[in-house]
């Protein structure tokens, strides 16, 4: 299936608009890449003593039907041209066969909430049923759950990205554009199977990709300002998981990068203090400040920073955080963005009739827990374990006596000991987290049509160990 084009013609800022030849390049598009829709995009918060009127202060903005590195060079030959940006429009069909929004997922889900009260006010029926009949009716029952459950399950899925198949659209969209620049940047996307909530990734997954055309075209900058200079460039977009947070990366490596450049713009924005001491930090960070773009005066540096502040906007509106470091000539640009909806595998197990999960991820090991190894020191309990005295606490909730299972759980760093029953499952979950309750994460309907409640183990052990 063929795809459809964005392309970005941006003119010289020294070029006035009768020197333009808006005919020849448009006729040029039309014939070589048959224009479907053309807009004139014009530049914001232009300062008016700068302002000219016989000057563009705009570009513009084509959907063709295909365009490619040969096109994009013969474009080039305009002098009045100074960038051409291109990338891939993907059509609804390629993002989705059929498109239903978040909200219907949510509506649907909650229908098949409802389920769970049809079974509970069946089951009110059980005393009229033949003895002889009332085995298959409590069947069926089970197997209502477990529709319940199977539906639910299916139907949440829907809110998951596929992550391989987003990193690769991403991926050619970046690569298209260091093509169409002629650059010499090795591009890489790392990630695992990551379970992202498609709420959350389309709401940066946009912000995400002009910070990487950000990066391509510093690259771009620092090899016109070093020409004699063969430079590889690398350029990286790291993400993963790390407990219940999203951890984006984008690494640039092998630019040039102003640092003094950006703080006397942010003094000049009255954002930092001459009077005061910055880090590098401190400093980098200022470029996400929405004042630090009255410093500038070139419009494409404007646009540069308002990809940085579109992102940082976006970022906070979803609790997160950004942090951005320069070492040598390595830059990193780190987005940390809290989960709301959780995916862990977790471990399962009952105590006094009630069921509990606990996410894999903090579990060390797993042993045969013998009571006759706690001993007390100083006011703390400790476990023997592989004879070091492990710190030992008991979970806050009813536990049985019998057959338990020790469990070496790592928070922070540190090593625990706690027990459980040794009847134990595994099973991947996912659930809303609960952010009021300190002992539990939330709760959730587990394969065996039981609801378990998940602990919330690293709050749990920071409580009790003080």
């Amino acid at each position: 299936m063929s795809k459809n084009f964005i392309v970005e013609i941006y003119f010289k800022d020294d070029i006035e608009i009768e020197n333009i030849r808006y005919d020849e390049i448009n006729d040029f598009l039309d014939k070589n890449c048959k224009i479907i829709k053309k807009d004139y995009i014009f530049y914001e918060n232009v300062k008016i003593e700068q302002y000219n009127p016989f000057k563009l202060y705009s570009y513009i903005k084509y959907e063709v039907a295909n365009f490619d590195k040969n096109i994009n060079t013969q474009l080039s030959l305009f002098s009045e041209i100074k960038l051409v940006k291109s990338k891939t429009k993907l059509s609804n069909e390629e993002k989705n066969n059929i498109n239903v929004s978040i909200e219907q997922i949510n509506n649907i889900i909650e229908k098949i909430d409802d389920i769970y009260f049809i079974r509970k006010s069946l089951s009110k029926f059980t005393k009229y049923i033949d003895d002889k009949k009332k085995n298959d009716f409590l069947n069926e029952l089970k197997l209502l759950s477990s529709l319940k459950y199977d539906l639910k399950r299916e139907t949440f899925s829907l809110r998951i990205i596929d992550i391989k198949k987003e990193m690769n659209a991403i991926e050619k969209i970046i690569k298209e554009y260091i093509s169409l620049l002629g650059l010499n940047i090795k591009f890489s996307i790392n990630h695992n199977d990551i379970k992202i909530d498609k709420t959350m990734f389309y709401k940066i997954k946009e912000s995400l990709i002009d910070v990487l055309h950000n990066s391509v075209l510093s690259f771009f900058e620092t090899k016109n300002s070093n020409i004699n200079v063969k430079e590889v460039y690398t350029l990286e977009l790291n993400l993963k998981q790390e407990k219940y947070n999203l951890i984006i990366e984008v690494v640039e490596k092998g630019n040039s990068l102003d640092i003094n450049y950006i703080y006397n713009n942010a003094l000049k924005a009255n954002i930092l203090n001459r009077n005061e001491t910055y880090t590098d930090k401190d400093i980098l960070l200022s470029i996400l400040n929405k004042k630090y773009i009255n410093a500038l005066d070139d419009l494409d540096e404007k646009e540069k920073i308002m990809n940085f502040i579109k992102i940082n906007n976006v970022i906070e509106e979803l609790d997160g955080k950004i942090e951005i470091s320069l070492v040598d000539d390595i830059m990193r640009f780190n987005i940390n963005i809290p989960f709301k909806i959780l995916f862990i595998n977790g471990f399962v197990f009952s105590e006094m009739n009630k069921t509990y999960v606990i996410n894999t991820e903090y579990i060390v090991d797993t042993f045969e827990f013998d009571n006759k190894n706690v001993n007390s020191l100083n006011g703390y309990n400790y476990y023997k374990y592989k004879n070091n005295n492990i710190e030992y606490i008991k979970l806050p909730i009813e536990s049985e006596e019998k057959d338990r299972l020790g469990l070496l759980i790592k928070t922070n760093n540190k090593y625990t000991v706690i027990d459980v029953n040794r009847k134990h499952d595994f099973e991947d979950i996912f659930f809303n987290k609960d952010e009021k309750s300190k002992i539990y994460m939330g709760e959730v309907l587990l394969r065996t049509v039981k609801k378990a409640k998940i602990l919330n183990i690293e709050s749990i052990i920071d409580m009790l160990k003080g």
